[in-house]
């Protein structure tokens, strides 16, 4: 499949949800003195990068983003975009790159774009993830990370699986420019039949430091003096009552058992197709259980794989991967509202239902059809 036809075909989604996605931006627009999350931060930030003045970029603490994430919104900010017709048509543009870069790479796994299954099954998922607020929220609320670090680790399994894991370890670093928890995806390299992975790591290494040299050299580099509160509500509070904040060490502490565990099912279930979605799944939940905030746009991350796999699902007729992947997307547009204990009985479902519904299934092939 050539990457233009999936362009071509992303593009076709995307502007097909143009309606709608018009109708989100407004609506969300006409809130008085509307401006995406963050944007205090993210405007500044991204207007001193695209200015070149390094120095300023991640100068404050909160500015917990990287250079591709701050790029949009410091565009925003040299525009001095303001009112309902500007920021309207700012979310539209934003929200339809990150629609057509979505799709683009959830075609990845597909060895054909012909037949009505992916047609419908495209247009399906393409409704989920406006309707459904997935696309919108991440670009709205300021963080289209949430959706585009799933994704880049879903492509970086399927060409690790085509046994390029230098391109595989690129996309992996690629995926830190928009926030530094994207190298948690580090254990797909192993997805590889030869990882290479000191030249693999060396590739991740040099695409990281290319994006953050220069605002780590001009000084003022404060990202890792932020310290998140803790909510009460989540893990940390109800098991560490007395905690009030949690500073880069505790990070530390989550990125490494979501990597552990993201690890073990790399280790497990590598010969099983379904594997490129399981593992981003498996350390965002991690991430999720353990996060002193849980915000709710965080769960954006865990429906955007479940929808990636709903969409290979229905096109490679693997029907146990899309029911997994729907359980996933829909768990993960709820689980924001639901108190902690049932939210991460949702997140348990998911996982289990997830592993058990690919691994009963004898007759799955280790790469039949993955092109």
């Amino acid at each position: 499949m050539k990457p233009w036809h999936r362009l071509r075909f992303a593009l076709f989604l995307s502007l097909g949800l143009l309606p709608v996605d018009v109708l989100v931006s407004y609506v969300r627009a006409r809130v008085p003195e509307s401006v995406p999350g963050e944007y205090g931060l993210f405007g500044p930030a991204g207007a001193a990068l695209l200015r070149g003045d390094f120095s300023q970029v991640l100068s404050n603490p909160g500015t917990q983003a990287g250079p591709f994430e701050l790029a949009p919104y410091g565009v925003a900010h040299l525009l001095r975009v303001h009112g309902t017709i500007g920021w309207t048509v700012f979310y539209v543009v934003l929200i339809f790159l990150v629609c057509v870069a979505f799709f683009t790479i959830a075609l990845l796994p597909l060895s054909r774009l012909d037949g009505r299954l992916v047609l419908y099954g495209s247009i399906g998922v393409a409704l989920f993830a406006i309707l459904g607020s997935v696309l919108s929220t991440a670009v709205l609320l300021g963080h289209p990370a949430d959706v585009l670090i799933p994704a880049l680790w879903v492509a970086a399994g399927v060409f690790a699986r085509r046994d390029r894991a230098v391109l595989c370890a690129l996309l992996i670093g690629l995926s830190v420019g928009f926030e530094v928890w994207g190298i948690l995806g580090a254990p797909i390299i192993l997805l590889a039949p030869a990882p290479r992975l000191v030249r693999s790591a060396i590739a991740a290494v040099v695409v990281v430091v290319v994006l953050y040299a220069p605002l780590l050299i001009a000084g003022h580099f404060a990202t890792f003096a932020f310290k998140w509160m803790v909510s009460r509500s989540t893990l940390w509070g109800v098991a560490f009552p007395g905690l009030a904040d949690f500073p880069w060490p505790l990070r530390v502490v989550q990125a490494a058992l979501a990597v552990a565990v993201g690890l073990v099912v790399t280790l497990l279930l590598r010969d099983r197709v379904a594997v490129i979605w399981l593992v981003p799944f498996a350390i965002i939940a991690v991430r999720l259980l353990l996060d002193p905030l849980l915000l709710d746009y965080y769960w954006v991350s865990a429906a955007a794989v479940g929808l990636l796999a709903v969409l290979a699902g229905v096109a490679r007729r693997e029907w146990m991967l899309a029911v997994s992947g729907l359980i996933v997307a829909v768990a993960a547009q709820f689980a924001p509202s639901l108190p902690l204990a049932t939210a991460i009985l949702y997140v348990a479902i998911a996982i289990a239902a997830t592993i058990v519904l690919r691994v009963r299934r004898l007759g799955l092939r280790a790469d039949a059809g993955l092109a």
